[in-house]
């Protein structure tokens, strides 16, 4: 199983190495040197750079389901680099492609059992809901992050947990009972979490902004 994700978090281009690298930084700290959540910055690499490396990648896919592995890393990456209408087109695109093969995608390519189909509900609806924040419709942007809690989970998400960025900037402006709804909703998929969820809601209810440490960035 641990191989299976780790090929499937490199498919997407979600990745987890942050997880390991920041998991022990306090996010004040972090995001002093990436106040946009960017995977790249924080591995001291370029978001132009990784966006175009994963353009790469997404135009050598062959199929839907290559697609649907690797455009929630795509959209991800041209959110970081800033160029939004990019961004919001490769959100959009794996959303409609779940939709489109929902009913098939009980199984992937080779056989292989598929519930990646999780991760482009959830990054799909990370993005959109991000660049909602960017424009300045809270209401959308809650509308996305309770969308995206609806992920029924992925071989990523049930380990490593969800993106805690767009939660993070609607507590910045004031609107805790959508976390702390969005909270409950990611404790379906993410049985494993050490109680940080517990923790997180609990600063939220005191009308905190918690430490998402790692989770703010993958």
């Amino acid at each position: 199983m641990r191989s299976l994700i780790l090929v499937l978090a490199a498919a997407s281009g979600v990745a987890q190495g942050p997880h390991r690298g920041t998991a022990s930084l306090p996010a004040d700290r972090v995001l002093e040197d990436t106040p946009n959540y960017s995977e790249a910055v924080l591995k001291h690499r370029s978001p132009e750079l990784l966006l175009s490396e994963r353009e790469t990648t997404l135009a050598q896919a062959t199929s839907d389901f290559r697609r649907l592995l690797i455009l929630p890393g795509v959209a991800k990456a041209a959110l970081e680099a800033g160029v939004n209408d990019k961004a919001e087109q490769y959100a959009i695109k794996p959303l409609q492609l779940a939709d489109k093969h929902q009913a098939r995608l009980t199984t992937a390519e080779g056989g292989r059992p598929i519930s990646d189909v999780g991760d482009a509900v959830f990054y799909g609806h990370l993005v959109l809901g991000r660049l909602a924040v960017l424009r300045g419709d809270t209401e959308a942007a809650k509308k996305h992050l309770l969308l995206a809690g609806q992920t029924g989970g992925s071989p990523t998400l049930d380990t490593f947990g969800p993106n805690m960025s767009l939660a993070r900037e609607l507590l910045k402006i004031g609107e805790r009972e959508t976390v702390l709804q969005y909270l409950e909703q990611c404790r379906r998929f993410w049985k494993d979490d050490h109680g940080r969820l517990d923790v997180w809601s609990a600063t939220v209810n005191k009308s905190g902004i918690p430490d998402f440490g790692a989770n703010l960035f993958y």
